[in-house]
């Protein structure tokens, strides 16, 4: 593995010690579209010597700017180089500079992975030939430990990094408007991000610090999940939320933002969730509001959620995998 990190951060996950880990302290911010050009040469050089000395038969790289860096790294080597887009590109490309990149440099790659049908579609002609559908595994949960934290019930779960992308701020907003009608309902959002403390301070300003909650990062939320009545993914933006399949392999009933690649992919509407559109916190405080009230309605699609486990097993996805290394 080679990680662009200096090594000072842990891993989210644990890493075999079977796995050579190489970090390669390519981080370094920049000071203007110079200073970038100049980092991002050097990034260049030093992983395609990694990438060489290394002496690999296939090279995965995950994310957009990485996937460009890694591509021409590996120009002109003759080393087999697989890209991994794992979120809605049309929104993550930096600037008009790294999407001309994307669009461009993405067709050097030998084969390009995404996780929906949809994200294909952006590329142009030339690019979506490369492209092959390989959708994230979902883990039927197993037992666990006891959760960090107990949720007071009935309660309102999200999950993700605390950013504008993620929309935290319209579930804060959407549940407002039904807190005073629903008292005993709470709200817990777990996660952290730059958007923290203006999400705290809208609920301040709302006046609802004992019923809204921001716990921070959790280690392990699959056991929290078992405390939550209604899981909500209001994003702006998503690839193929984890979160989202997490919930819905617990049983939880869930409500997604209907973003333009991700949620639709995974929900079918009215049978194991709900979709609503984006930036719209009315149609959610609907969608909440029906399942607070419906506990019928509620429960059919918390029984149906965990069928996700069955249509993204972890053997079909892996197949995929083995086979676009062995056929290419």
């Amino acid at each position: 593995m080679l990680l662009l990190d200096n090594g000072t951060r842990p891993p989210f996950f644990d890493i075999s010690p079977e796995i050579s880990v190489l970090h390669l302290n390519l981080l370094k911010s920049s000071n203007g579209f110079l200073d970038g050009l100049v980092n991002n040469l050097r990034r260049i050089l030093v992983l395609r010597k990694a990438i060489q000395e290394s002496r690999p038969e296939t090279v995965i790289s995950f994310m957009d700017s990485t996937n460009i860096i890694t591509l021409l790294a590996t120009r002109a080597t003759g080393i087999r180089t697989v890209i991994a887009e794992r979120t809605n590109p049309q929104h993550t490309a930096n600037n008009a500079y790294w999407k001309f990149l994307q669009k461009n440099v993405y067709q050097l790659a030998d084969k390009i992975v995404v996780q929906t049908e949809r994200v294909t579609g952006y590329f142009p002609k030339r690019v979506q030939t490369k492209c092959v559908v390989i959708p994230n595994p979902v883990v039927k949960p197993i037992a666990t430990s006891q959760p960090p934290i107990v949720l007071q019930r009935p309660c309102i779960m999200g999950v993700g990094r605390l950013s504008y992308e993620k929309g935290f701020d319209i579930l804060i907003d959407a549940f407002t408007e039904l807190a005073q009608s629903y008292p005993d309902w709470r709200l817990v959002i777990f996660g952290d991000g730059p958007a923290k403390s203006t999400l705290a301070a809208q609920i301040i300003t709302y006046g609802l610090e004992d019923r809204i909650f921001l716990p921070g990062y959790a280690m392990e939320i699959r056991p929290l999940f078992a405390y939550a009545d209604i899981f909500v993914l209001p994003s702006r933006l998503e690839g193929f939320p984890n979160a989202l399949c997490e919930a819905m392999a617990s049983g939880i009933a869930v409500i997604a933002t209907d973003c333009s690649t991700g949620p639709r992919e995974i929900i079918r509407h009215g049978i194991d969730g709900m979709l609503v559109p984006i930036n719209n916190h009315k149609a959610l405080v609907r969608a909440m509001e029906r399942l607070i009230l419906d506990t019928t309605f509620r429960e059919q699609l918390a029984k149906q959620a965990p069928v996700v486990c069955e249509r993204f097993h972890p053997d079909g996805i892996f197949i995929k995998w083995e086979n676009l290394f062995i056929t290419g």
